[in-house]
């Protein structure tokens, strides 16, 4: 009788700590998917940055090419000088923004691929945290899903 009192008593205790550790999954679940939704947020933030960043470039490179139009069909005697540096400079100006550009978006992935990395560590820590708090229940849920997995593979 008093075997089956501790039995019952150890299969209380593992249900508890099978769902602690439920609840700790699903937290830590939860925060990785926040984490990652924070990352998908910075890297679409970043796409319209360097979006909005080219469109800009682009009109301003159109008002370049409309001076340039204006200057050539003015008939001004160095229109054509004019012309070549206009276009030079608009060259210039757009290739250096795309570059800004680029190196914007590839800041923002960075950043976005350490803050995933910095958050994941943090929840590996606290993960390993629970384990060493509680580890007769980690080796109790990792045998009980090990005797689930065991059960339904023999079906």
């Amino acid at each position: 009788m008093a075997n089956m009192h501790k039995e019952g008593q150890w299969k209380n205790e593992a249900e508890a700590y099978k769902g602690d550790a439920k609840a700790a999954g699903r937290d830590i679940k939860n925060e990785a998917m926040s984490a990652m939704g924070d990352v998908k947020d910075r890297m679409n933030d970043a796409k319209a940055e360097a979006k909005d960043a080219w469109r800009s470039e682009v009109s301003k490179l159109r008002e370049d090419v409309d001076k340039l139009t204006e200057t050539v069909s003015s008939g001004v005697g160095d229109a054509k000088v004019r012309a070549k540096q206009m276009y030079s400079d608009a060259k210039s100006y757009a290739s250096t923004a795309a570059v800004q550009a680029r190196d914007h978006a590839k800041d923002y992935a960075v950043q976005a691929k350490e803050y995933a990395v910095t958050h994941g560590k943090e929840f590996e820590e606290v993960l390993e945290t629970k384990v060493k708090e509680r580890p007769i229940t980690a080796i109790l849920v990792a045998g009980g899903i090990g005797l689930a997995i065991g059960a339904l593979l023999r079906k």
